[in-house]
């Protein structure tokens, strides 16, 4: 898939450090001041997003699943663990400092963390998680992509995930191919979305040549690809080991256009959120008594 190129944002980052003697703490003031870890970064967990609600409101998307992997990539470095309460606090400090969240019907500001490491002399080491805020503009278009997987039926870009509509859109079944290392968040976002706008999704353990077949012979009516961000995009051409498959008449399908417009709707607050994945970000203290001040008066 094809995005316009983010946008550095110099304001909000945050800071989460470790050290022997403290533990974990938040800088939050003056960071230019602190002493911060250098070192090499050693893991960099993308997906956490913030979205602009009506009234002036932001909320952030999965913060408690996005958190959660967060903690897991410390395990896996054998660093210490930061507490998720420190990092949901960061994350909403982050946001609050931003001066712009943008307001396309799928752009966002997406929190990336990188989590580094440093040893300033024998036996010493030190951490540090770093929150960097980046604008992500995405285009409102439906424009077909063509979607490269490889033999395992997977995106050969690790955050692509494809999906294969059977039937037309009264009758429509989505089908995913089954993955190894089980489902990412932003797959997981788009499974739920699916089963709850009433089109039914299950795992088909399928080889390259049989979807190939089932594409060929109009059995796959249309297809869609989601990534790292909540979002999907139309698929009108497969191209793989065994050569290019064109799906259905290369458009937007029922499916993908239902599905796409619910995220768009569901991030931006206006629909329930009845798995309770959106986190409000509470406005500054001064802004919330400017506002209480205003209504009295």
């Amino acid at each position: 898939m094809t995005y316009p190129a983010p946008i550095p944002h110099a304001q909000g980052v945050q800071y989460l450090c470790w050290a022997p003697l403290t533990g974990w703490r938040w800088i939050r003031a003056n960071p230019g001041r602190e002493e911060l870890p250098g070192g090499r970064v050693v893991r960099v967990v993308t997906g956490l997003r913030a979205y602009r609600w009506d009234r002036g409101r932001v909320s952030l998307f999965r913060p408690r699943d996005y958190t959660g992997l967060i903690r897991r990539a410390c395990r896996e470095r054998c660093m210490p663990v930061v507490p998720a309460s420190l990092l949901l606090a960061a994350a909403e400090e982050a946001v609050r400092r931003a001066d712009r969240i943008p307001v396309g019907a799928l752009d966002s500001l997406h929190l990336t963390v990188e989590l580094r490491e440093e040893a300033p002399g024998p036996g010493q080491r030190r951490y540090c998680c770093r929150l960097r805020p980046v604008i992500e503009p995405y285009a409102d278009q439906l424009l077909p992509i063509t979607l490269q997987i490889d033999h395992a039926v997977a995106g050969l870009e690790t955050t692509h995930h494809p999906f294969f509509v059977f039937g037309d859109s009264r009758n429509a079944r989505v089908f995913s191919p089954v993955l190894s290392d089980g489902p990412t968040i932003a797959r997981d976002t788009v499974e739920q979305l699916s089963r709850m706008l009433g089109f039914p999704l299950r795992e088909a353990n399928l080889g390259l040549h049989a979807w190939r077949e089932l594409i060929e012979k109009g059995v796959v009516r249309e297809a869609f690809a989601c990534s790292a961000a909540p979002l999907v995009a139309p698929v009108a051409v497969v191209e793989s080991p065994v050569g290019k498959m064109r799906v259905g008449d290369g458009q937007p399908g029922y499916v993908t256009i239902n599905i796409r417009r619910a995220m768009a709707r569901l991030v931006h607050g206006a629909m329930r959120d009845a798995l309770g994945w959106s986190h409000l970000v509470q406005p500054p203290c001064s802004a919330r008594r400017g506002r209480q001040t205003g209504r009295q008066r």
